[in-house]
């Protein structure tokens, strides 16, 4: 367990999925935790479960794609604890159609969230990171960045540009000491996508029938879940990361090699 006492971190779409083991791993490290969540009341759950383990916990309901909420969201967590060491960018939409069912506002909502979410969290927090000469950004990605799915282009495309997103940042930020870094995911079985469910998870088969499908895109033969997702996050958090830069680390069970 990596060693995250005094520090605050903020977890956007933490109550939920993979959100919600960041936020439940990194409290466990020691650190103080912002809760973000948007529209589900998860938030002020998690918090209550982690506040009952010992950690100091807030939930902020706030749209990422919104300036104005985000400002006031970091507001409330420097109000709450004094500063934000590590912003875990994790909230994100995925529709989970195919190419041609695309349109406006299909286009507007993911890349707003997944990208435009990212940006304007990574600026709020920045001035505080760059005062105190230190700062953990972790952005959350997918092996879709690498590999083209036939199921949703639009969200391979936000992870893409997640990609090149972490790998500048990182260079412009570097002199501040803050690391900018990203994770990539395979499948993790967080109950039903974002967007619109579809096929195996469409279908009314019971969990192991319907997760059975995506153990074959895992070398250990399992279905990954959010607690298994954390760990790395919290290491990307840890000063024991403090020479990894602008990269991009590949959790996914060995999803891409299948």
């Amino acid at each position: 367990m990596f060693d995250l006492k005094g520090k605050t971190a903020l977890v956007t779409g933490g109550a939920k999925g993979i959100g919600e083991g960041i936020s439940m791993e990194l409290a466990r490290c020691g650190a103080n935790v912002i809760v973000n969540y948007h529209t589900s009341s998860d938030g002020k759950a998690i918090c209550e479960k982690l506040n009952s383990l010992g950690a100091k916990c807030i939930a902020v309901q706030a749209d990422v794609t919104d300036k104005a909420q985000v400002d006031s969201m970091i507001a409330q967590g420097m109000d709450a604890f004094g500063g934000i060491d590590i912003l875990v960018n994790n909230a994100a939409y995925q529709c989970n159609i195919p190419f041609d069912e695309y349109d406006d506002q299909h286009l507007s909502r993911i890349f707003h969230t997944n990208l435009y979410g990212y940006i304007l969290c990574m600026q709020g927090v920045l001035p505080y990171m760059k005062e105190k000469r230190y700062g953990k950004i972790i952005n959350i990605s997918s092996v879709h960045a690498k590999r083209p799915t036939n199921f949703d282009p639009g969200y391979s495309m936000t992870k893409g540009a997640i990609k090149m997103l972490t790998r500048e940042s990182a260079l412009e930020l570097a002199d501040y000491h803050i690391n900018v870094n990203s994770v990539e995911y395979g499948y993790v079985d967080i109950g039903v996508k974002s967007g619109k469910p579809r096929d195996v998870v469409d279908s009314g088969l019971a969990d192991e029938e319907r997760l059975f499908p995506f153990s074959k895109l895992s070398l250990a033969n399992r279905i990954n879940e959010p607690k298994d997702a954390a760990h790395v996050v919290a290491f990307l958090a840890s000063d024991e990361a403090e020479m990894i830069h602008g990269t991009a680390i590949r959790a996914d069970s060995g999803t891409i090699l299948a």
